[in-house]
């Protein structure tokens, strides 16, 4: 009895100790999540400018502060560049090509933003006089200075804003629409990819549209994305349908505009079916084929029993 009680005990000590622990441990991690609260934002995400050899520009970039924490903040270029189809991003400088970080010039590199103020970042573009005409690519980047250091990991945010400038003079444009693909059985959610190719010398703007039906006609989803496509590259441009439903039939149709002609994307038809709809489908499947099978037993065992049965009948007849 005094070993049982004695168990007791130490289960509840155990269990109360817990408890002690778990509350002393939420103002702790209440005080981690309310001194964090740098947020970096940049305006605007993209910028598309022509220029003149020799010509330059002044403009801004807005960084803007949504938390409720300070903070300082750099400024600086880099070029751009992309590699796949995917557009995988790299600001490093390429061997032999023109970096055009060195183009942007800032009257300071440094800021402090306070919560809830917008700052405006000045800047100016000097393209040089002897460069060739064409497209030229760069970033300009934001980043906080007095990084975060949540549960011991430093995190350090830093926005670009990606300018796409054109200098003005001969240049080829040059594209195709490549191909247009969707698996027609997929799990949620439902993705459909456009491939465009520029092979030209100047960067073009692709404007996708598509439209998803259900199998009763009725619009489930308009899509609208446009991208920008980079000389001597393919972008595979995705067209997701976002939550899709876990099962249905669909059709999706629509067009690709760019160098102001249209391309039509054909109709193609999807079924939808999660992971949970193909379980549910695969053991309806496999009882009713169970059925079907005891049906075809029991009706075997019948006939056998009938034909046993029958003879003898005939001969107490």
């Amino acid at each position: 009895m005094d070993s049982l009680l004695k168990r007791k005990i130490t289960r509840g000590g155990f269990f109360v100790l817990i408890c002690l622990s778990f509350l002393l441990l939420l103002p702790k991690v209440y005080a981690q999540s309310a001194t964090s609260q740098q947020s970096l934002t940049l305006s605007p995400t993209s910028n598309i400018q022509s220029f003149d050899k020799g010509a330059s520009s002044n403009g801004t970039v807005q960084v803007i502060n949504q938390g409720s924490a300070a903070y300082d903040f750099s400024v600086y270029a880099t070029p751009y560049s992309v590699s796949g189809e995917d557009y995988q991003q790299d600001f490093s400088p390429i061997p032999g090509a023109i970096n055009i970080a060195s183009w942007f010039n800032f009257p300071s590199t440094t800021y402090h933003i306070n919560p809830g103020q917008t700052v405006a970042v000045p800047y100016t573009i000097n393209v040089p006089s002897a460069v060739l005409s064409g497209g030229y690519y760069g970033v300009v980047f934001a980043e906080i200075q007095n990084p975060q250091v949540v549960n011991g990991v430093t995190i350090k945010d830093r926005l670009g804003s990606i300018f796409y400038l054109t200098v003005n003079g001969p240049a080829v444009n040059q594209g195709s629409l490549l191909s247009w693909d969707t698996k027609p059985f997929q799990k949620p959610n439902l993705t459909g990819y456009v491939r465009v190719a520029n092979t030209g010398t100047l960067h073009f703007s692709a404007s996708v549209n598509a439209t998803v039906k259900d199998m009763f006609g009725f619009t489930k989803l308009n899509f609208s994305s446009v991208k920008e496509i980079l000389p001597q590259t393919i972008r595979r441009i995705p067209i997701e349908w976002k939550n899709t439903p876990f099962m249905g039939l669909y059709k999706i149709n629509g067009s690709v505009t760019y160098l102001g002609k249209t391309s039509t994307l054909g109709t193609k038809y999807v079924i939808v079916m999660s992971q949970l709809a193909r379980y549910i489908i695969g053991g309806i499947a496999i009882l009713l084929v169970l059925i079907l099978l005891i049906h075809e037993i029991t009706k075997h065992r019948r006939n056998k029993k009938k034909k046993k049965h029958g003879p003898n009948k005939n001969k107490k007849k």
